[in-house]
């Protein structure tokens, strides 16, 4: 394997942790009406294409990769009444970029999802042991 994998499994295990989080909040009864990608990760391409493939959704893109610095803004301006109502920002968040689901990449998800899903779920047990050794050599090294 060569540097082009690595780089994609490193930002495949982050889309995986992503898609466990949105799980938990399907599971908790939110249901996202769509997806948005920003910040930082966003630029790039491989990387947005790899979240709309395991989400199994069109991804949007808005134009400014600095969504989360705009919606604080936002909430500063409704707190402070210089605005009636958060809808808009709505205003100068301008998509630029769709992106469909690759239905051979999405294939290959569905497999993956559940084994890495079963794994993770499996993690805090060793994420205890893990503590119970730390607190082992820490006592024996004073």
């Amino acid at each position: 394997h060569g540097r082009d994998h690595m780089i994609r499994s490193v930002l495949e295990g982050v889309m995986f942790q992503m898609y466990s989080v949105a799980l938990a909040l399907t599971e908790a009864g939110v249901e996202p009406v769509e997806y948005r990608a920003g910040g930082g990760f966003a630029r790039s391409e491989l990387w947005r294409q790899i979240m709309t493939d395991m989400f199994e959704t069109d991804m949007i893109i808005p134009e400014s990769h600095q969504g989360s610095c705009l919606g604080a803004a936002w909430l500063a301006m409704k707190s402070l009444n210089w605005i009636d109502d958060l809808s808009s920002i709505q205003n100068i968040l301008q998509t630029t970029v769709k992106h469909t689901p690759i239905a051979e990449n999405v294939h290959t998800y569905r497999l993956l999802k559940p084994i890495y899903l079963r794994l993770a779920r499996k993690l805090p047990d060793e994420f205890s042991a893990i503590s119970d050794v730390q607190r082992e050599l820490m006592e024996h090294n004073q």
